[in-house]
């Protein structure tokens, strides 16, 4: 079964690498790299890739911008831990039958 929200943020990191030449260039050279291959997860590895590009290059405001609304598309993907189902009730004190 292929996630089609993962497939389509992949394609605006592609397209947001592809707009200029430094940025793939770069990310090239990342992507060629062991640090990078040794991510496993895919939504890591999209991180990655913004991330190196940020520390890499300056860039526009409106890149900024692009970088940050892509960057929580990613965070939105995660999982989020799943909340516990156990539910605490409170205890009454219950008197020690051993101290009288």
């Amino acid at each position: 079964m292929t996630n089609t929200a993962l497939r389509t943020i992949q394609r605006q990191v592609n397209r947001f690498i592809d707009s200029r030449k430094s940025f793939w260039t770069t990310n090239a050279e990342f992507v060629g790299s062991t640090r990078y291959l040794q991510i496993g997860d895919p939504l890591k590895k999209l991180a990655a890739k913004l991330s190196h590009l940020k520390r890499m290059h300056r860039m526009t405001p409106t890149q900024t911008q692009q970088v940050a609304r892509l960057t929580a598309a990613i965070a939105s993907l995660s999982r989020q831990p799943a909340q516990s189902q156990t539910r605490r009730i409170a205890a009454s004190p219950r008197k020690n039958p051993a101290v009288t």
